[in-house]
C-alpha cells in the first residue's frame, strides 16, 4: 500500500510540474523549460531573446493565452513555431529588427483574438500565415517599413477589423479570400496602388480607402456596408465596384475612348462612337472608311479612274460581252469591204478615160 502511494504521489508531482511549466505568465528564454511542452496556458512572451531562432518551442501545437514576439534584434526564423496550429488569444509580432518573414507558423489556422503585425523594419512579406483562415478578433498591420504585399494571408476568409496604414513599401493588398469583416476595413498607404478583395461581401462597420497612387481597385461583390463609405483615390471608375458600392459613392463610368479605362474590352474608340456601361464593357462604331475594334485603322476609299483608249470595255455577263464582240467584228468587216467596192471603182473610171 505504501508503495502504491508513492507511485502516485510521483505520478503527481511529475504531471504537475509539467503543468506548472506550460502555465501562468512566462518568459521565453532558450526554451529549456518548455521544450516537451504542447499546450501552453497563459501569457508565453518570446521577448529580447538572444538567439536567432526559438527552436525551443518545437512542440507547442496551442496556446490558451497571449503570445508576443517582440523586441529581439537576433530574431530571423520562427521556425521553431512550425507545430503551432491555434492560439486562443493576441497574436502580437512586433520590433523584431531583422525578421524578414513569418515562414515558421506555416501551421496556425486560427487566431481567437487579435493579430498585432507592426514595427518589424526588415519584414518584407507575411510568407508563413498561408493557412491562416480566421481572426476572430482585429488584424492590424502598420509600421513596417520594409513590407512590400500581404500575399501571405491569401487564405484568410474572416477577421473583425482589418486596419492596414503606415507601411511605408507596401504597393498592393490582395485578400482574395475574405469574405467578411466584422468590424472597420481602413486601409491607407502612400505608395498603395492595388487593393483587391474578389470575395468580399460584407463589411459591418466602416468602409475607408486612401491612396493618392491607385490603380487598381477590386470591390465588386460587396453587398453590405453597415457604417460610412469613404473611398478617396484619384479615380473611381464605376466597373471596380458592385452595383451597391456604385449607388452609394461617386464613381465614373468607363468611357471606351478613354486609354485610362484599361479594364474596358475597348479601352480606344479613336474614330468612331463609343457606347460603354457601368462595367467596362465598351464597343466602338466606327466612322466610314475606318475598322478594327478601336476605329483606329484607315482605309482608303476605292476611286474607279477611265483611261482613253480606242477600245470599249463593256463589264456584263458573258453572253452579253460575246454578243457585243460579235457586233464589232461585223462592223470592222463591212468597213473593210466598203473600202475595197471604193477602191475598185475609182480604178474602172481611170481605166475607161485612157
Amino acid at each position: 500500500m505504501r508503495l502504491f502511494i508513492l507511485l502516485v504521489s510521483v505520478l503527481y508531482f511529475v504531471i504537475y510540474t509539467q503543468s506548472q511549466q506550460c502555465a501562468s505568465h512566462v518568459s521565453y528564454n532558450n526554451g529549456n523549460a518548455i521544450l516537451n511542452c504542447t499546450v501552453f496556458n497563459g501569457t508565453l512572451l518570446v521577448r529580447s531573446i538572444s538567439t536567432s531562432h526559438v527552436d525551443g518551442l518545437l512542440n507547442l501545437t496551442q496556446v490558451n493565452g497571449y503570445l508576443n514576439i517582440d523586441y529581439n534584434s537576433a530574431l530571423t526564423s520562427l521556425n521553431g513555431l512550425s507545430s503551432l496550429t491555434q492560439i486562443n488569444g493576441n497574436l502580437y509580432i512586433a520590433f523584431n529588427n531583422v525578421l524578414k518573414n513569418l515562414t515558421g507558423l506555416s501551421s496556425l489556422t486560427q487566431i481567437n483574438g487579435n493579430l498585432y503585425i507592426l514595427n518589424n523594419p526588415a519584414l518584407t512579406s507575411l510568407n508563413g500565415l498561408s493557412s491562416l483562415t480566421q481572426i476572430n478578433g482585429s488584424l492590424e498591420i502598420y509600421d513596417n517599413a520594409a513590407l512590400t504585399n500581404l500575399d501571405g494571408l491569401s487564405s484568410l476568409t474572416q477577421t473583425k477589423n482589418l486596419l492596414i496604414f503606415s507601411n511605408a513599401q507596401l504597393t498592393s493588398v490582395n485578400l482574395n479570400s475574405l469574405t467578411n469583416v466584422n468590424g472597420h476595413l481602413q486601409i491607407s498607404g502612400t505608395n498603395l496602388t492595388s487593393l483587391n478583395f474578389n470575395s468580399l461581401t460584407n463589411i459591418n462597420g466602416n468602409l475607408q480607402i486612401y491612396s493618392s497612387k491607385f490603380t487598381s481597385l477590386n470591390l465588386k461583390n460587396v453587398i453590405n456596408v453597415t457604417g460610412t463609405i469613404s473611398i478617396n483615390i484619384p479615380t473611381i471608375y464605376c466597373y471596380n465596384l458592385s452595383s451597391y458600392l456604385q449607388n452609394r459613392v461617386n464613381c465614373t463610368p468607363c468611357d471606351c475612348r478613354n486609354d485610362s479605362c484599361v479594364n474596358g474590352s475597348n479601352p480606344g474608340c479613336y474614330n468612331g462612337t463609343c457606347s460603354d456601361g457601368l462595367s467596362g464593357n465598351g464597343s466602338c462604331s466606327c466612322f466610314p472608311n475606318y475598322s478594327g475594334t478601336r476605329c483606329d485603322v484607315f482605309s482608303a476609299p476605292t476611286q474607279s479612274t477611265t483611261t482613253p483608249s480606242t477600245n470599249t470595255t463593256i463589264t456584263g455577263s458573258s453572253s452579253t460581252t460575246q454578243t457585243v464582240t460579235q457586233e464589232t467584228d461585223s462592223s470592222h468587216s463591212l468597213k473593210i469591204v466598203s473600202n475595197i467596192s471604193i477602191l475598185s471603182i475609182f480604178l474602172l473610171f481611170i481605166y475607161l478615160i485612157t
